[in-house]
């Protein structure tokens, strides 16, 4: 049986939701991506998107698990800007050499149905 692996980011929480549905779908092990810096609030959408926008890759935390333990690692990022969130960026710079096959999801909501201007 191949190994799997769901490594991903989630600022407002839908990425969460869509990760652990594929790692219970996969019988995968499940990787949250740790930002270093808090993003709530004004501020740190601001600063997620000026990161987004210039490319940025800022610290996180140090990964628990190995991607090179794994037949596949499947990364899943919010949209931010129209490119992947900068945690995620960070995380695939630090790991991609030990990546062997990967698939990638990606989560975006935009003028959410329950009256929150933006999840993700």
């Amino acid at each position: 049986m191949s190994r799997i692996l769901v490594v991903y980011y989630s600022r407002s929480g839908h990425a969460d939701l869509v990760a652990k549905q594929i790692a219970a779908r996969c019988h995968a092990d499940l990787e949250r991506i740790e930002d270093r810096s808090p993003r709530q609030g004004v501020t740190g959408h601001l600063r997620s998107a000026l990161e987004s926008i210039l490319g940025l890759r800022p610290a996180i935390a140090r990964a628990c698990r190995h991607p090179a333990d794994y037949d596949l690692v499947i990364v899943g990022t919010p949209v931010w800007f129209w490119g992947v969130a900068s945690p995620v960026r960070t995380w695939v710079h630090r790991h991609r050499a030990e990546l062997k096959r990967v698939a990638v999801f990606c989560s975006f909501m935009s003028g959410c149905s329950h009256g929150r201007p933006s999840c993700e």
